[in-house]
């Protein structure tokens, strides 16, 4: 499909209003997953708080080879750096570097950007944080579009809302395409993280207010929060990868609960999706006021869409009362407590494994790991028996079973130590064995059959045990209805072996913070559905 675009020679800006929303990431994981589509992409790190030779964990010797100023009267060749197949970094000299940037908007005024531009498909520009004029806003005369990226939050919208009124103000008026970093919809009435427009105008003056049709806004993508996504995390993340996927398997059991629960009260998809994202911001620690819930849940519909819902319950009448009696009801069973009380657990644990080297699997935290095991069966057999009146539930149940089973394994030090062997190795300065990220990345790219093979020989050493695993979990506690089976009742061993074997690349491949590591996670596919977005605009601007 991406060769059906015309994006030759495209030059795409990349900004955000305030730093730390993931603007250099998502620079980053565009050009490695461009490039492993067969695409010349080119970097320009503009950006003097970020370092992308150093996060994409370039030789320092290799940068040596790169002259140490910016000087228009030597060649392009003399500051082009690859360091990926089909990926190169231009100009990889400290940003932070005094007179840096002012350099080198000389030398892509006279003739280093379009000389740039023609050496590949696609030519990113990396831009600080913020609205400076030299540091920043003058690069936007080199760009075919601006990606402006942003996380839903109000300081955020408003600092992202700022940029666009100076890309609005340039007598060249430039196509801005938005990127929703850690996007999880709407969770409270006072934000609305779809508009931020309207929430930049909403906290400035009305004579700095932004006029929409001064410029053209599109929303390209939104990617869910995702640890993955940490770039600067060299050691594999496996720990809060396998607790970022139970959490994925504890919104799908919430979800097919909800859609059976909540579909009694609701006249159409759009309400119920819309019932459930207010379910699931709901403290349940201090929701016990079912009536009031059920007001706040009035005011939450009447600012989502103004009361232009297809919900027969408009705050007048009965209805109030009706809702409260589904709030005390949901609040009430225990199905629905179990899961939000497995959730609140998991998110505990996946910032406690991200913040610290020794791992929550380990014996460091026992008590709270016993805690943890205890609660996650508890929701298991509560998910077995509440499938029988709800069948939707069966699959998530069972797929969360798989990754308990995974965590019981990966608190076993050998089970740890097999899936790091298969993590490329160089020695550091000292003799020491550690990670080399620059050739796993490299792999990656070219799609490398023997690290291909390596990887399914990692599969065949572990699939007999975490089969072993699963089977003997089910029969402890009588969740055998749980287990994948296929149309003649036997264990699905095709299911179990592709969700080895994904579990494991991901594995493998965690802590690169680059998305073409990653399969099927929910944050991955948006970036790839965002990516092909970004190609199709920009063929089309």
């Amino acid at each position: 499909m991406y060769g059906t675009y015309n994006y030759m020679g495209s030059t795409i800006a990349i900004a955000s209003g305030k730093g730390g929303v993931g603007k250099t990431t998502v620079a980053v994981n565009l050009a490695l997953q461009w490039a492993k589509q067969g695409l010349q992409v080119s970097i320009i790190d503009v950006d003097p708080l970020s370092d992308v030779a150093s996060a994409l964990d370039i030789a320092p010797e290799k940068l040596k080879a790169i002259p140490e100023t910016i000087d228009s009267r030597l060649p392009l060749s003399n500051y082009v750096l690859d360091i990926f197949p089909r990926v190169k970094l231009l100009f990889p000299i400290a940003a932070s570097q005094k007179g840096r940037n002012r350099d080198l908007k000389r030398y892509m005024d006279n003739g280093g950007a379009k000389e740039a531009e023609q050496g590949c498909d696609i030519l990113i520009l990396d831009l600080p944080a913020g609205t400076d004029e030299e540091e920043n806003i003058a690069f936007l005369a080199f760009a075919r579009a601006l990606l402006l990226v942003t996380n839903p939050d109000p300081l955020s919208h408003t600092a992202a809302g700022a940029y666009l009124r100076k890309a609005a103000a340039l007598e060249r008026r430039i196509p801005v395409l938005l990127w929703h970093n850690k996007y999880r919809g709407r969770e409270s009435l006072s934000f609305d993280p779809r508009d931020l427009v309207g929430n930049y105008n909403h906290n400035v003056p009305e004579e700095e207010r932004l006029d929409p049709s001064s410029f053209s806004l599109i929303h390209v993508a939104y990617l869910p929060p995702d640890p993955a996504l940490d770039l600067l995390s060299g050691d594999t993340a496996i720990e809060p990868l396998l607790l970022r996927s139970m959490e994925s398997s504890c919104g799908l059991l919430l979800d097919a609960f909800l859609d059976e629960k909540v579909g009694h009260i609701s006249s159409g998809a759009r309400t119920t999706s819309v019932l459930k994202g207010f379910v699931y911001s709901l403290d349940i620690d201090t929701a016990t006021d079912s009536p009031m819930v059920a007001k706040e849940l009035l005011a939450y519909l009447a600012a989502y869409s103004g009361n232009k819902m297809d919900m027969p319950l408009i705050a007048e009448g009965t209805e109030i009362d009706l809702l409260a009696h589904f709030f005390h009801a949901l609040f009430s069973d225990p199905f629905f407590l179990q899961i939000k009380k497995v959730l609140s657990l998991i998110r505990e644990a996946s910032e406690a494994a991200s913040e610290r080297t020794a791992p929550f699997l380990r014996n460091r935290d026992e008590r709270k790991r016993l805690v943890f095991e205890k609660e996650v069966t508890a929701l298991l057999m509560r998910a077995d028996l509440a499938a029988e009146t709800i069948p939707e539930l069966r699959n998530p149940a069972g797929l969360l079973l798989f990754q308990f089973a995974l965590f019981k394994l990966l608190a076993s030090s050998s089970v740890r130590n097999l899936i790091e062997s298969s993590v490329p190795k160089r020695e550091d300065d000292n003799g020491q064995k550690e990670r080399d990220r620059r050739r796993q990345i490299s792999l990656l790219i070219e799609k490398s059959d023997h690290y291909h093979g390596k990887h399914i020989e990692l599969v065949k050493q572990l699939l007999p045990v975490v089969s072993r695993q699963v089977k003997t979990m089910a029969k402890t506690f009588e969740l055998e209805h749980l287990i994948f089976r296929n149309k003649t009742g036997s264990v699905h061993v095709q299911a179990y072996t592709q969700l080895t074997a994904s579990f494991l690349h991901e594995a493998v491949n965690s802590g690169l913070g680059v998305i073409i590591g990653f399969r099927h996670r929910p944050a991955a596919e948006a970036f790839r559905e965002g990516a092909e977005r970004l190609l199709a605009y920009l063929s089309e601007i």
